[in-house]
């Protein structure tokens, strides 16, 4: 095809923003290990556990989920939110997760059980992110209202 101008047309699919899939990249290899770990709908962050036995990803379809980095296999169920997933985070001892979401909630689940371990916390906004303080005693969340809350986990 070509344009008015005389010159090669292309038609492109339109844009993905954001990718469904996450890959575990070994740097010497410089391939993926195991198969991909696929959202729905796009991924928006992903971290490992502190001993790399676990991969958590947040996405655009509503969930956050727990993976085997080695072989891409998914845990179930998977950490639901009615909007989408913007982070999570796995406390510095590996037991919790917490998911914050365009729901206006953060979730703190039981990584072993992925039972809810902490009711959601609602907040005035979209919460963009959710981080464990350094005892894991504590929850620091972060909003689209710029305000930082702690969350006493004790």
């Amino acid at each position: 095809m070509l344009t008015p101008s005389g010159h090669p047309y292309l038609q492109l699919p339109a844009p993905q923003i954001t990718r469904r899939d996450a890959y575990v990249w070994p740097r010497p290899e410089g391939k993926p290990v195991g198969r991909p770990m696929v959202h729905e709908d796009g991924v928006l962050s992903a971290e490992f556990s502190q001993d790399g036995k676990l991969l958590a990803t947040s996405g655009e379809d509503n969930f956050g989920t727990r993976w085997d980095p080695e072989t891409g296999r998914q845990f179930w169920p998977k950490l639901a939110h009615d909007n989408q997933v913007a982070h999570i985070h796995f406390s510095h001892d590996g037991r919790w997760l917490a998911t914050s979401s365009s729901d206006f909630t953060v979730k703190v689940w039981e990584t072993a059980t992925r039972r809810l371990l902490v009711p959601a916390t609602a907040h005035p906004t979209n919460v963009f992110d959710a981080v464990f303080l350094a005892d894991d005693r504590a929850l620091m969340t972060y909003s689209w209202d710029r305000l930082r809350r702690i969350l006493d986990l004790t």
